[in-house]
């Protein structure tokens, strides 16, 4: 048996000096839609992975049968996807799916993120939920913030 496990590591940097000016990490759940994704693509189906994220300002405790988020206002195409084998195959590797938020984008206060795959599109509330989190995050123009998600498996 395995577990999924997802993070998400949300960074501040200002737009004049790059500095960190600010980091937090929050631990997501994998919801049942996207462990059904993991699923099919076991199975042999063709499957589309991660292909946006997604902030909202609903502030309900997430749950594993969640397939949208509560109350979705912003969405973005990741920037990139990363693996990272583990070590000499002895421990599970990981996936990174990390996004750039510029200056201009999303600047508002977020209490919640998602990531989607499937039939995701740029349209809000389209696509699989594979993860959600809540989180109580501010971007202004003032700042970039990067948002990292780790999966790994254990």
């Amino acid at each position: 048996m395995f577990n999924i496990q997802g993070f998400l590591k949300v960074q501040d940097f200002d737009k004049k000096t790059g500095e960190l000016v600010r980091e937090h990490e929050y631990k997501n759940l994998v919801v049942v839609t996207g462990k059904n994704l993991l699923l099919s693509f076991l199975k042999g189906d063709t499957v589309q992975g991660i292909k946006h994220i997604a902030l909202g300002t609903g502030t309900a405790t997430p749950a594993a049968s969640d397939t949208k988020l509560q109350v979705e206002q912003f969405r973005k195409v990741v920037t990139g996807i990363t693996f990272k084998a583990g070590a000499n195959n002895s421990t599970p590797g990981e996936i990174n799916v990390i996004c750039f938020l510029e200056t201009n984008e999303a600047n508002g206060t977020w209490y919640e993120a998602g990531l989607f795959a499937g039939d995701s599109m740029d349209a809000l509330n389209t696509g699989i939920l594979f993860s959600r989190v809540t989180i109580n995050e501010t971007k202004s123009a003032d700042t970039v913030k990067v948002l990292n998600w780790k999966i790994t498996l254990t």
